[in-house]
């Protein structure tokens, strides 16, 4: 019987989480799109067609990012996320391990050794 209030709680917590998210959202895609105009103006200044191409990618994925959050809520990109999870596991374990061998070898560029922050003692 203690369970019910718990959850009652837990669902009012990701409720207010949620709307939050959903103000944060339209700043995200905002920025999401200000990159995307700042992509598409360095893309006019660079005379490398391999360039060009790489910086028009950019700018095309940043728009179709800013998109779909202007289209969907939160909770509507929550489920859509879940049910891409369920259904392909594998890619959301391969992302992670691509970004932690990445954040590795950044951490690892970086020359920050296991002493520095430390206090001496």
């Amino acid at each position: 019987m203690k369970r019910q209030p718990l959850e009652h709680a837990a669902g009012f917590a990701r409720d207010r989480v949620i709307e939050r998210l959903d103000v944060q959202r339209g700043d995200l895609a905002q920025a999401l799109e200000d990159a995307a105009r700042g992509l598409e103006q360095a893309t006019r200044r660079t005379p490398s067609p391999l360039s060009q191409h790489m910086l028009e990618t950019g700018e095309r994925v940043l728009r179709g990012a800013s998109s779909r959050l202007d289209q969907h809520s939160v909770g509507e990109l929550m489920e859509h996320a879940g049910r891409q999870v369920r259904q392909r596991p594998g890619w959301l374990i391969s992302g992670l391990l691509g970004v932690g061998l990445i954040a590795g070898r950044v951490f690892r560029a970086s020359g920050v050794t296991d002493t520095e922050g430390r206090a001496e003692t």
